[in-house]
């Protein structure tokens, strides 16, 4: 991130990182790991609130949208989640904690109490308009 001082917040709303024409759209405002909404071509200065990016429920498909979170894999975002209610310890339940912000960055911390972990994740869309991704894990 750069040498700016960050913007500090707990969540609650839509980060647009753009470059070079691309967009990253971040959702905030669930309680746990954020959500990629959109990363394609650059979407302007206007988002549509949060709700209107949620994708139509197909006649066969459960009732409840799973939400598609930057933690690939993680219970939240998964089908199977009503089996692992209770959150053991290989499954831990993560709260957003904060939220750094800056031009062509955001950085979220996310933390699961009882096991006691830590994850930050960090992403940074270069002048270039290329993403990066990466979390680091601490227990």
């Amino acid at each position: 991130m750069s040498g700016e001082t960050p913007q500090q917040s707990t969540g609650g709303a839509l980060i647009q990182l753009r470059a070079a024409g691309v967009g990253v759209v971040v959702d905030l405002t669930g309680p746990g790991v954020p959500s990629l909404l959109h990363w394609g071509t650059d979407l302007g200065d206007r988002l549509a609130e949060p709700e209107m990016w949620a994708p139509a429920l197909a006649t066969s498909a459960p009732d409840v949208r799973i939400p598609l979170t930057l933690l690939a894999g993680s219970v939240g975002g998964t089908p199977h989640l009503p089996a692992l209610r209770g959150a053991p310890a290989w499954a831990p339940r993560w709260l957003l904690h904060s939220v750094a912000h800056e031009p062509g960055s955001v950085r979220t911390t996310c933390r699961a109490e009882g096991p006691g972990l830590v994850l930050v994740t960090e992403l940074v869309l270069d002048d270039h308009g290329v993403l990066r991704v990466a979390h680091t894990l601490t227990n």
